[in-house]
């Protein structure tokens, strides 16, 4: 008869190896998720592509109006959006290509959290307090990147005629390097008649302004979807104007007449500078 088997009688066979505890995977910081963006948009050439748009706009400047500072509006939170680390990824390569320090940008958007903060600081950019509503005139050469993460109709529309009725003079716009939302897409898709009451001073200028649009890009498409390096002539000025501003309305005063630029569009009107567009356009 055979024996039973009993599980008393079992001698289980241990592992000599030791159990290692794996260790919880490290969170990474901002600046390495920043750090990382930079080196997607990097591939297939597409940052190189972008900074010769750039240098091609510069090298067309007066050394007098190369841009010696920016001005970054609406960048979004990069602690929680991945299009805002990829946006300011292309900033601080902005910086690189044409040298401008860290510590002569300067950035503003009322999402920005305490760790937006801290990465600012740490980059060693500084953080504007706005108490301008928007509204930031330039005295010196300035490139302006308004970063919407889409395009959206009336959304930045605001900030942008405020930037720009805030610098309704020829040398001040003469300093403006904009790289944002392609301009003329509003005036494509808003009628003139709601334009020239919503934007004024933005309707006045879509006809004339010089622009290139940045390429598509593979790693963050929907960052930089309509997005283009833009700027206004200076000899789109026929004189040197100086600016008479209150509230919401600019004035533009040359010799002894004006071309306002007012919420109600009422300053839309024919002037010397339509004229002389006109003349040119006969030519």
């Amino acid at each position: 008869m055979a024996a039973s088997f009993r599980y008393d009688d079992f001698t289980p066979v241990t592992s000599r190896r030791k159990r290692k505890t794996k260790p919880h995977a490290q969170k990474p910081t901002l600046l390495t998720l920043v750090q990382t963006a930079s080196e997607e948009l990097r591939k297939d050439d597409w940052i190189a592509s972008c900074q010769r748009l750039l240098q091609t706009r510069l090298d067309s400047l007066l050394p007098s109006h190369r841009p010696e500072r920016i001005l970054c509006l609406g960048l979004g939170s990069p602690s929680s959006s991945a299009n805002s680390r990829a946006q300011l990824a292309f900033l601080l390569s902005i910086c690189e290509a044409t040298g401008i320090e860290h510590a002569k940008v300067a950035l503003y958007d009322p999402v920005f959290s305490d760790e937006d903060a801290a990465l600012f600081e740490q980059l060693g950019l500084q953080l504007l307090a706005d108490k301008q509503d928007g509204k930031h005139p330039l005295a010196e050469p300035t490139m302006l990147w308004v970063t919407p993460v889409f395009f959206m109709p009336h959304c930045d529309l605001d900030l942008y005629e405020k930037t720009l009725a805030a610098n309704w003079s020829q040398d001040q716009l003469g300093y403006m390097t904009l790289i944002a939302n392609r301009l003329c897409n509003y005036a494509e898709s808003i009628s003139h008649t709601k334009l020239a009451t919503l934007a004024p001073c933005l309707l006045r200028i879509t006809s004339v302004l010089e622009s290139a649009a940045l390429p598509p890009c593979p790693a963050a498409p929907s960052a930089f979807n309509t997005i283009a390096i833009q700027w206004v002539p200076r000899r789109w000025f026929p004189e040197t104007p100086r600016q008479e501003a209150s509230g919401d309305v600019a004035v533009v005063v040359g010799h002894g007449d004006g071309q306002m630029c007012s919420r109600d569009g009422a300053g839309m009107i024919a002037n010397r500078m339509d004229s002389r567009d006109t003349d040119e356009n006969k030519k």
